[in-house]
C-alpha cells in the first residue's frame, strides 16, 4: 500500500512538475531540451504561485479546519529533543 502511495505521488509530482509549463512553451521554437528546462520552470513557478494565492485568499472555514487538521496535538513533542537539535544545529551552522 505505501509503495502505491509512493508511486501514484512521484507520477502526480512530475505531472505537475511538467504539463503546466509544457502548455505554455510547446509552441516556441525552441529545442528540445530548453522545451524541457523552461516547461519544468515555468511549472513550478505556477505552482508555487497558486499555492501561495491559496494560502493567502482561502476563506476563513477553510483555514481553521486546515489547521485542525495539521497535527497540533503532536506539535509538543519533548522539549529536550528540539533543544539538543538546536544546539547542534547552532554548532554546525557558522552564524546560525
Amino acid at each position: 500500500m505505501l509503495a502505491a502511495q509512493l508511486g501514484l505521488s512521484l507520477i502526480l509530482l512530475a505531472m505537475c512538475s511538467f504539463t503546466p509549463g509544457f502548455i505554455a512553451v510547446r509552441r516556441l521554437r525552441w529545442r528540445p531540451l530548453e522545451k524541457l528546462c523552461g516547461s519544468i520552470a515555468l511549472s513550478l513557478i505556477v505552482l508555487y504561485l497558486v499555492c501561495f494565492g491559496a494560502y493567502c485568499f482561502a476563506p476563513r472555514w477553510l483555514t481553521v479546519v486546515c489547521r485542525g487538521f495539521s497535527g497540533s496535538p503532536f506539535q509538543f513533542m519533548p522539549m529536550k529533543e528540539n533543544i539538543r537539535c538546536s544546539i547542534l544545529f547552532h554548532l554546525l551552522v557558522p552564524g546560525g
